[in-house]
């Protein structure tokens, strides 16, 4: 019966460490803005802050009146002279390399030394 309670024991933290990895909440869908729309917004001092992603491909726009917006970017060297202009706070976030099967294994670690604590119980009881 102790053996059967354990074994249940690991299942169900084993259950837990997969669903918290494998479900994690997505981040809820943005509005987009097209590049010129956004320019657009910019000029008419509707921008409040934006946020580029490090490959510069991306940003994140805080308008004054609404919600983040995403912009794909193109390349445009004078986005930044047209920014500063317009008095828009610039931010330049920090490349993140933490990838879906790195978050996985990171969040299965305390199950796994959970699972091996257990093993060496039920070993030792037997």
């Amino acid at each position: 019966m102790r053996y059967f309670a354990l074994c249940l024991l690991v299942i169900v933290i084993i259950s837990v460490a997969f669903g918290t990895a494998f479900l994690e909440k997505q981040p809820p869908k943005r509005e987009s803005w097209d590049y010129s729309q956004f320019i657009q917004q910019v000029e008419k001092g509707n921008v409040e802050s934006v946020k580029i992603s490090a490959d510069r491909k991306v940003a994140l726009v805080q308008p004054k009146t609404s919600d983040t917006v995403t912009v794909n970017l193109t390349d445009d060297p004078t986005l930044i002279n047209k920014l500063t202009s317009k008095s828009v706070d610039i931010i330049i976030l920090p490349q993140t390399d933490e990838k879906f099967w790195f978050r996985a294994i990171r969040s299965l670690l305390l199950p796994i030394f959970l699972f091996v604590g257990l093993l060496f119980l039920i070993i030792k009881a037997i």
